[in-house]
């Protein structure tokens, strides 16, 4: 006989679950919005290098993997960023920031090597990809 749950354990359970959804969705849409404003600006200014850093939240819930890829700077062309591309996991509150070459000058930051080992490490699984980047492609 199947048993049912009390009406409040039913609503905690769907607004859990609502919450967890339009968080993932306004997140992934941000994201590929400055994923779009960092491929135009590039366009629109070829003879400046821009490039994305990947920041997360700074406290105590961010993932090990996440807090290691914190300020992780590459040109805005790097094929990391079609993997690693927020959000990388489920809640993942990360967003990349677009920086021009006078940001790293004025703020002293150096952009991340191709064998630093931070870029091996796999986001979280499901997780690989870049809406911004796909959308760019569909509209074409």
């Amino acid at each position: 006989m199947p048993t049912t749950m009390p009406a409040a354990m039913t609503i905690e359970r769907a607004d859990w679950h609502s919450n967890l959804i339009w968080r993932m969705e306004v997140f992934g849409a941000r994201a590929a919005g400055r994923w779009e404003q960092g491929q135009r600006l590039q366009r629109a200014r070829p003879g400046v290098q821009y490039y994305f850093r990947y920041l997360t939240a700074g406290d105590h819930r961010v993932r090990e993997s996440h807090a290691e890829w914190h300020g992780v700077i590459l040109p805005v062309d790097n094929p990391w960023w079609l993997t690693h591309w927020p959000p990388n996991g489920f809640n993942c509150r990360c967003e990349p920031q677009i920086v021009s070459g006078r940001d790293l000058v004025r703020y002293g930051w150096v952009v991340t090597k191709d064998d630093d080992p931070r870029l091996a490490i796999a986001p979280d699984e499901g997780f690989s990809g870049n809406a911004g980047a796909v959308w760019e492609q569909l509209r074409r």
